[in-house]
Formats: structure tokens, sequence, C-alpha cells
């Protein structure tokens, strides 16, 4: 059983100067504190070490210069953990006030090798924030829903030590889809679960620009065409793509209903999901 100060925090950052003060914030304010948190320096070159020197007491910086990869950075912070779980977030995440005391319940059950939980938007005002909830890209429960086994982002994960041990961590030589691959060798070469805790949630800043949409799901599709060679069996389902479908539907038909209901984001979706999958497509194209 893992009780909160057996907790390890880790996060990777790379040019995020900007949003570190913010991420600093919401860790001060976790009910539960954890054992120790490491932020994981993947090769900044912007002004992120100057603020690093500012973060919170008890926070420890790691370098991880080799490799420009977020689970290399990962990989070297949990490998420098000394708690029994890691618990893996991102420098543009916002982890609320029950994250951990979400996210330590249900390793109770010895069967459960990992636990992830919601991922918000941070800003639901915000017209990119609610198209990029509306497209489901960081939609933890439908993550969940894959079969035959269920997977997770690294932006709300938290895994027994142990157990990333034993796996040997994330395959580091990827940029997007390493954590899905992680979840699906803990289900099947373990016989592990990943357990779904609602009260966990981390709150997240979505990109801001079709160009910043279009890079995200360019290295999106890539990850999927490499997953679905290396598991062809989880696969998006048919009524993924309905839905998606349905999705570029309803935005053409708000932008024409402007006139009448004015809402910022119906002037942003027809590019968003144009931007969303043309990048999409390509990267499953050249992945």
């Amino acid at each position: 059983m893992s009780r909160q100060k057996d907790i390890s925090v880790v996060i990777p950052v790379r040019d995020g100067a900007a949003l570190l003060p913010g991420l600093f914030t919401s860790l001060e304010r976790l009910r539960d504190s954890p054992r120790e948190i490491l932020i994981v320096d993947n090769g900044s070159r912007d002004a992120t070490r100057e603020v690093l020197r500012e973060a919170p007491a008890g926070v420890r910086v790691l370098p991880a210069h080799e490799r420009a990869s977020s689970y290399y950075a990962r990989n070297i912070g949990w490998r420098a953990a000394i708690g029994d779980v890691v618990a893996f977030t991102d420098a543009d995440c916002r982890p609320t006030h029950e994250w951990l005391a979400g996210l330590r319940k249900p390793f109770e059950d010895p069967e459960v090798g990992a636990v992830s939980g919601p991922v918000v938007s941070e800003d639901p005002g915000d017209p990119w924030d609610r198209l990029a909830d509306r497209d489901g890209l960081l939609d933890q429960a439908a993550f969940f829903q894959r079969r035959p086994w269920p997977a997770a982002a690294t932006a709300n994960l938290a895994v027994r030590r142990d157990v990333l041990g034993r796996l040997g961590g994330f395959l580091d030589d990827r940029a997007t889809g390493a954590d899905f691959e992680l979840c699906w060798r803990l289900a099947r070469d373990l016989g592990l679960r990943l357990a779904l805790a609602p009260e966990a949630t981390v709150r997240h800043r979505h990109r801001r620009s079709l160009a910043e949409v279009y890079r995200q799901a360019l290295r999106n599709g890539r990850a999927a065409a490499w997953l679905g060679r290396a598991y062809p069996d989880c696969r998006a389902s048919a009524s993924d793509h309905a839905a998606r479908l349905l999705r570029h539907l309803h935005a053409w038909g708000e932008l024409v209903s402007y006139p009448i209901h004015r809402r910022r984001e119906a002037l942003i979706a027809p590019g968003f999901y144009l931007a969303r999958d043309l990048g999409l497509l390509l990267g499953r194209w050249t992945g």
C-alpha cells in the first residue's frame, strides 16, 4: 500500500520558462505533499534554467540533455526517484488540490499497476480549450475505454516504481505515444490493471494557434501509425471516426450560424479541425 509520502512527482520540461511559475503555484497548493518533486530539464534553450533556480523548497532539478525526448526525461526522473509510486505530469499542466490524494487510493489494490485521472482545460472559457475538449484531445476516460487494454496520457499518470523497473520504463526514442505503449505493456506483459481515479484531476493549457494544433496533430498521427503497427488490435474504432466527422459538420454549421449566435470558437472551429485532420493524416502517412 502506498502512502502519500511514498509518491514521487516527475515533470519533464523543455523551454517552459513561461509555464513554470504557474506549475510551482499549483504544486504548493496540493493537499497531500509528495515525498519529492523532480523536474527534469530536457535541454531547454530559453530561461527555464534561471526560473528553475526559483523553484519551491524540496524541488529537485535534474538534467536530461543527451536526447530531446520527454520520455527520455521521464526515464531520467523515475530512475532517480525514491518513492514507491511515480506520478507524472507536464509543465503545461496544473495539478488540482486533490490530485495526489486521488491517485493514491487505487494503489491499495495490489493488482493495480498504474492510475490515471482526468485532464481538463485550464480555462474552460477559452475557445481553443473548448475546441480541444470537444475534440477529446486529452480525454482520459475515452483512453480508458480502449480495447483490449486501456491507456492514459502522462499528463496525468502514476505508476508503481517497481513496475516501471520491470518494464524498463518508457520507449524514449518516440516523440508521442510511448505513454499508451507503456500502459499496454503493463497489461499485456505483467497482467496488471490501469485504474481511473475521477477525483485526481489536472488542468491543461491547450494549443493556442492553428500552427501549434497542426504540429501536435502531426506528432499524434505519427504515434498512431507506430502504435497501429506495433499493436494492431488497439486501433481506433469506427465510432471514433464517425464522431470526428460529426464534429466537422457541427463546426461548419456553427460558422454559418455565426451572425445569429456569435461564439468565438465558431470562427476558429473549421480551421481547428482542418489543421487537426491534416496533421493526423500526414503524420499517419509519414509515420
